[in-house]
């Protein structure tokens, strides 16, 4: 059985699949036009349904499951094992193209990575007491006063195994994706400030050395074309 700690590390880093599009190659190069973007012209969205009130007694055996599961003495390795979850996303972000050899440069690249944990460990703190919120709330509306009850006391009954059956529904309720994706544009901000001062530094280390970015151009230079295929080249055979 997974533990709590990295039961909700999964949850938390369940939205940073995507991996972040390398921006480093580009430290060299002018940034392009600002272009409108699509989302400004799309017609904002209904908004959700309003849920109908928690029974505070749910809600109050519901939080007893949320401290069950997720024990105060355990906050820290959820939170370690959180940004551990999210840090592929930056590395992949700040990582070098291929060739970028000089090790000034890996050095400072991976100088950035325990300032990008820094920042990550307080935003995802913080975050973890609405997500809780959310939880419980959700487990609030998932299961009757009764069921939970049960659960508070892990009987062996049809309420747990309702609750085994659900706990995968209870990461798509709105207000915990809410709480999710509320901590994850914190991390994304810290992110980009991070990513920013990485490129910086790259861009001031590549004016100050410029035999560097040359042996860069020439590594890329020498290296041979892939050959077109046939049919793109426009050739057939007769």
């Amino acid at each position: 059985m997974r533990t709590s700690a990295s039961r909700l590390a999964a949850l938390i880093a369940v939205a940073a699949a995507t991996i972040a599009t390398p921006v480093l190659a580009k430290a060299a190069k002018p940034a392009p036009a600002p272009q409108a973007s699509p989302a400004a012209a799309a017609p904002a969205q209904p908004a959700a349904p309003a849920l109908p009130p928690v029974p505070a007694a749910s809600l109050d055996l519901a939080r007893k499951i949320v401290a069950i599961f997720f024990p105060a003495d355990q906050q820290e390795a959820v939170v370690r094992n959180s940004v551990a979850g999210l840090m592929p996303r930056y590395r992949a972000a700040v990582a070098l193209p291929k060739g970028w050899d000089d090790p000034a440069l890996k050095a400072m690249v991976e100088a950035s990575y325990p300032q990008m944990q820094q920042k990550l460990q307080p935003i995802v703190a913080a975050g973890l007491p609405h997500l809780y919120d959310a939880l419980a709330e959700a487990y609030a509306r998932e299961f009757t006063t009764a069921e939970l009850t049960d659960i508070v006391a892990f009987s062996a009954t049809p309420a747990g195994r309702h609750y085994v059956l659900a706990s995968g529904r209870i990461n798509g309720y709105p207000m915990v994706v809410a709480a999710n994706n509320a901590t994850l544009t914190e991390a994304a901000k810290a992110e980009q400030q991070q990513t920013q001062l990485v490129v910086a530094e790259v861009k001031d280390y590549l004016a100050k050395h410029p035999d560097v970015m040359a042996r860069i151009k020439a590594q890329a230079a020498a290296k041979p074309a892939a050959a077109p295929h046939p049919q793109a080249a426009g050739t057939t055979e007769r």
